[in-house]
Formats: C-alpha cells, sequence, structure tokens
C-alpha cells in the first residue's frame, strides 16, 4: 500500500468534508418541508446522531422541543464518561454551541 503524502492527505480530508457537506444538504432538503418529523428523527433510532447534525446547521428553525432533542449532539452523549480529555472536548463543544444557539442555555420548560 502507498502512503499519501502531507498534501495528498489534506486534498483527501478535503474532498471528504466536501462530500459530507453535500450529503448534508441533500438530508436537509429531504427533512426541511417535515417539520413534525424533526423531533422524532433526532430523538431516537441509529441514524438520530446525524439527523441532529443536520438540524444544529439550520438551529434557528428549530422549535425548543427539537434542539433539546438535539442536545446530546452538543454534549457528545456517546463520548466516553471517564476520559478527562473528552469531557474538556464535550465542554468545549457544549459552549460554543450554546453561544451560537442561545436557546439552550434554557432548561425545558422554561420561557
Amino acid at each position: 500500500m502507498t502512503e499519501l503524502s502531507n498534501w495528498e492527505r489534506q486534498e483527501l480530508i478535503k474532498q471528504l468534508a466536501g462530500e459530507e457537506r453535500r450529503r448534508a444538504r441533500a438530508a436537509w432538503r429531504v427533512l426541511e418541508p417535515a417539520p413534525e418529523l424533526w423531533e422524532p428523527l433526532a430523538r431516537d433510532g441509529d441514524d438520530a446522531p446525524h439527523v441532529r447534525r443536520i438540524l444544529l446547521d439550520s438551529a434557528e428553525q428549530l422549535t425548543d422541543a427539537v434542539l433539546m432533542a438535539c442536545l446530546p449532539a452538543v454534549t457528545g452523549d456517546r463520548l466516553r464518561d471517564d476520559d478527562d480529555l473528552m469531557a474538556g472536548v464535550r465542554l468545549t463543544l457544549a459552549s460554543d454551541l450554546v453561544r451560537r444557539w442561545p436557546r439552550l442555555r434554557r432548561s425545558p420548560g422554561t420561557t
């Protein structure tokens, strides 16, 4: 197997990121006209983590209930709990996302 050069690795990463953005936009085009599905899809199922990330890209259009269903994407609930490094990463991610979407600061049921 041939090892990739640094430049080739960077180009591959760019291509993969572009492909991920294209897929997310295509998924949003399917999800956007069906807001009644957002909360159930974000809350449960094998694809919920992907749905959460796609929905959070359009957070300004989400209800509080949908935002709360997306909260595991913010807090990194699937990351290892006993790892201090990952706890720091989760905290940083959560604080960045709360800055972007201040409604995440509120508890469910508050106005």
